[in-house]
């Protein structure tokens, strides 16, 4: 017979259903069957809602040890090879049933279980972190348990809400929306912007955080890493979030963790600093005025390259916002660890490295000898034949830069044959990739060598070039590019007497 409709099998009994769906496992090869392929999905995907009632009932009831018992039980299950679906879960009662075990501060093992059940069911996908977050009550007794007894209990709170933030920007927002960020913030005091929570000590010259009294916070490290997660997450995204009344505790937080001795609370304060945005004013005046700057710059020599590198780029940020942001940074001079940084044989460290020192030189004047004098010249020059493409292209913009800034006679005496050979051949970028800074650079470049060998009444760039395959390249940047900006500049060059 034909397979009853989807309407059809919707309106049966679940006795029906439940017949059939025994009647298909016991004759796995029946040729007819009366519900379709989509039916009978359906009927397997309610044999695990039923089978899940155990458990429940178990949760549900009066014995201890037998809560303790299935709440285990299904956070083992969650974390298995092949683990309840989600929609199975929340169908069955499974995720009301953990919320109210969650809140039950008497019973910590089972309470344990329950929010480490919540918290695997949170690190899932976008669309199953919403339907946990869209039960009714959830980010209610998230809530609640920041401010429980335990610290414990408090560390899984605030790893739930880390994952929600982390799980998509609209539940970032919305975590900011209603308020919940703004308590995660609250949970290390540190959020009061009527006193200087850092201080300098002149006598030692680094910035430090002041004691208890001015606001240290009394959480055990465990709550605090974890917190430094979440603030990470909640400031993360392609977009801003809205902080309003909460931008002045984030930051007050965030200048108090990025002094921490946590090597961890550490990169995720950096990670969160990086994220945000620094036009305002008032923004640079609060970093500024408690050391977050400084503090970002000696960062940049720490043993982890992980910190090294979330420093860096946290620096960066505050530096493109504005000019104000920038001198600040300045101010601290960062060149000396950046050039520590260029030695290191990590990529990751020497593309930020690169990357910042082509802001450093775009401001020009005395912060172009800076870059020179501490060495950084010759170490770019070497980057170029780095087999990581992102290091050999963020080189090239810092050596384009410099030449852009560098009168003749400094271009003679820093530009070797070593590096034109090298910088010829990213030609290839402006010529054949999409990478237009990375290709108007090394045009810069050209140009400024250029320029200068004719200023200087010498033909050492010209030969050095058309020895490199510099003409050609050129020729091929015309032909080839699909930007109209570097064909117009590659042939102004081509015909001013290459």
């Amino acid at each position: 017979s034909d397979p009853i409709p989807t309407q059809a099998a919707g309106q049966a009994s679940l006795a029906h259903v439940r017949a059939v769906f025994r009647m298909e496992v016991a004759h796995p090869d029946a040729k007819s069957l009366p519900l379709g392929r989509k039916e009978r999905r359906a009927l397997k995907e309610q044999a695990r809602v039923d089978e899940l009632q155990p458990l429940l009932e178990k949760l549900g009831g009066s014995d201890a040890v037998e809560r303790v018992e299935a709440a285990r039980e299904l956070r083992s299950s969650l974390n298995g090879a092949h683990p309840p679906s989600l929609d199975n879960l929340i169908q069955a009662g499974c995720v009301l049933q953990l919320l109210r075990l969650a809140l039950e501060q008497d019973h910590h093992e089972l309470q344990f279980e329950a929010l480490w059940a919540l918290t695997v069911l949170t690190s899932g996908t976008a669309e199953q972190t919403r339907a946990v977050v869209d039960v009714s009550g959830s980010l209610d007794t998230f809530k609640q348990l920041l401010t429980a007894p335990r610290a414990s209990t408090r560390e899984q709170a605030v790893a739930i809400f880390a994952n929600i933030a982390g799980a998509s920007v609209e539940l970032r927002d919305r975590l900011w929306a209603e308020g919940l960020a703004l308590e995660v913030i609250m949970m290390l005091s540190f959020g009061k912007a009527v006193e200087q929570l850092t201080y300098f000590d002149a006598e030692q010259k680094v910035w430090r955080v002041r004691g208890v009294g001015g606001g240290q916070s009394e959480q055990p490290v465990g709550v605090v890493r974890a917190v430094a997660l979440c603030l990470g997450r909640l400031c993360a995204g392609e977009s801003e979030p809205v902080l309003g009344e909460a931008m002045q505790p984030l930051l007050h937080t965030l200048e108090v963790l990025v002094m921490s001795p946590d090597e961890e609370v550490v990169a995720e304060t950096c990670r969160a600093l990086a994220c945000l945005q620094y036009r305002a004013p008032e923004r640079i005046a609060t970093v500024v005025k408690f050391g977050v700057c400084t503090q970002l710059v000696e960062l940049m020599e720490h043993p982890s390259s992980e910190v090294q590198s979330l420093a860096v780029r946290a620096a960066q940020k505050i530096s493109t916002g504005s000019k104000l942001g920038m001198m600040a940074i300045l101010v601290c001079e960062p060149v000396p660890a950046l050039k520590e940084m260029l030695e290191r044989e990590e990529p990751t460290i020497q593309r930020d490295s690169c990357s910042m020192l082509v802001d450093v030189l775009a401001v020009g004047g005395p912060h172009v000898k800076e870059v020179v004098d501490a060495g950084c010249v010759p170490l770019l020059a070497g980057l170029l034949s780095s087999g990581d493409e992102e290091v050999k292209c963020n080189a090239a913009r810092a050596i384009g830069m410099l030449t852009s800034k560098c009168p003749p006679k400094q271009i003679d005496e820093l530009i070797s044959s070593d590096c034109i050979i090298p910088m010829v051949k990213m030609l290839e970028i402006a010529a054949f990739s999409s990478s237009a800074d990375v290709g108007r650079a090394v045009l810069s470049f050209v140009e400024g060598v250029l320029q200068a060998g004719r200023q200087l009444n010498s033909g050492r760039f010209a030969r050095a070039l058309q020895e490199a395959g510099g003409l050609q390249m050129l020729q091929q940047v015309t032909e080839m590019s699909n930007d109209q900006d570097l064909c117009a500049k590659a042939k102004a060059i081509l015909q001013s007497g290459f």
